[in-house]
């Protein structure tokens, strides 16, 4: 197909506008060939954003309808994420059309609304996101999620794990209803489910430039050489949240495994950091001579200079359902040391998955030799070039255009 012939105008929605959903959504915008309008709500109180911003977008596109700019970019689909409550926008936007007060144009935009495609992008779901300490199950936003994949034209995962997980949970939450379980068809879900992951942007070396005024003052513009390597331990990284769902106090014991076996190492500690992390905590009471970088980078660069250093990059995660910062990682030349499940296996090769903390340091301590550890890097870096981000938005681009042919 032709480029320009192909560029479509599209509505992107995310209630929650921050993290991976934000990396997702801004390179949506800036790579796709096809063009997007955007609404977003902010990155925090996720349950009221997920029960109040169906009446805010509605509000939202009222007022757009009004305005001379909407002229000539009549969308033809939409693109939402699941922190969308797909049903409830949809009852309010039908709602206004029995409003005598609304106008001629903003009628007409309500119709047109209601009858293209809309494609609901799973980064996450409500189903089997780890329970917060001292939370309770509360079902209700699961069901939420099931409902909107029912009312979508289509469903896109960011994983196959994703996909599988969403339709097993969704068929035991229907299977302990009391009772309508013919009317929510699982099987439906599933034809018109898609993989699309979200993809990553590569670290490029040759574009940082040292900056010995960091923090640590060891931060590097390329890999250290094989001379390097040899003459210091070995750095084992973390960039996840540091967060319940995370597992950061498994991180703790691997850590404190590798040093009852007198293994010499490093640490390189990013993520974000919400409320304080006793593990955190404790890794830098009891391993401050060990820690390299410790902060969450607050730049680009100054995060593509950390992962730098990495040689190893370890997950400890209950809660993965793609991987955005282990990709990053890797393509830096840090080798993936993440537990057999979840999205991981997708990622990396089996000899790099672990089943239990005490393989991970087994793992970990296989790759002391330089050699081993460059042949093992440049082989996952292989193994992850199809989610370039270019690439997975060049296939998004490709499933609207269908979506919206077969409309």
């Amino acid at each position: 197909m032709n480029r320009d012939q192909t560029r479509l105008n599209g509505i992107a929605v995310d209630p929650y506008y921050g993290g991976s959903h934000r990396y997702f959504l801004d390179h949506v915008v800036n790579l796709s060939r096809h063009h997007w309008s955007t609404h977003t709500g902010q990155a925090r109180f996720w349950k009221w954003r997920m029960r109040s911003y169906p009446l805010q977008l509605v509000e939202e596109q009222l007022v757009s309808a009004q305005s001379p700019s909407h002229q000539g970019r009549t969308p033809a689909g939409m693109l939402v994420t699941s922190m969308l409550d797909l049903p409830t926008y949809r009852g309010i936007l039908s709602s206004h059309l029995c409003n005598p007060l609304i106008s001629e144009s903003q009628r007409q935009s309500i119709s047109h609304l209601l009858s293209i495609p809309t494609a609901i992008y799973f980064h996450e779901n409500q189903l089997s996101y780890p329970i917060a300490p001292h939370a309770r199950e509360d079902s209700h936003y699961g069901y939420t999620n099931i409902l909107s994949a029912m009312m979508a034209t289509e469903i896109w995962f960011n994983s196959q794990y994703h996909l599988e997980n969403f339709l097993t949970h969704a068929a035991d939450l229907i299977g302990r209803m009391p009772d309508g379980h013919s009317m929510h068809q699982i099987s439906d879900l599933e034809k018109k489910s898609l993989i699309l992951p979200p993809g990553f942007r590569p670290v490029d070396p040759t574009q940082i430039t040292p900056e010995p005024s960091e923090p640590s003052g060891k931060f590097r513009s390329s890999r250290p050489s094989k001379t390097e390597h040899s003459n210091r331990p070995l750095r084992i990284g973390w960039v996840a949240r540091w967060e319940y769902d995370k597992r950061p106090d498994q991180f703790l014991r691997l850590v404190e495994l590798m040093e009852s076996d007198q293994f010499e190492f490093e640490l390189v500690l990013l993520g974000v950091r919400g409320n304080r992390c006793d593990s955190l905590r404790s890794l830098e009471t009891r391993y401050s001579e060990r820690i390299l970088i410790n902060h969450h980078a607050e730049t680009l660069e100054a995060y593509h200079r950390a992962l730098g250093e990495m040689d190893i990059v370890v997950s400890t995660a209950d809660h993965e359902f793609f991987g955005i910062g282990i990709c990053e990682a890797i393509s830096a030349g840090a080798i993936p040391v993440l537990p057999n499940r979840l999205s991981y296996p997708e990622l990396a090769p089996d000899s790099c998955l672990y089943e239990s903390i005490e393989h991970a340091k087994a793992i970990i301590t296989s790759l002391s030799d330089p050699d081993t550890r460059l042949n093992v890097a440049a082989a996952c870096q292989v193994r992850i070039e199809k989610y370039r981000i270019e690439t997975c938005i060049t296939k998004l681009d490709e499933a609207f255009e269908h979506m919206i042919s077969r409309a």
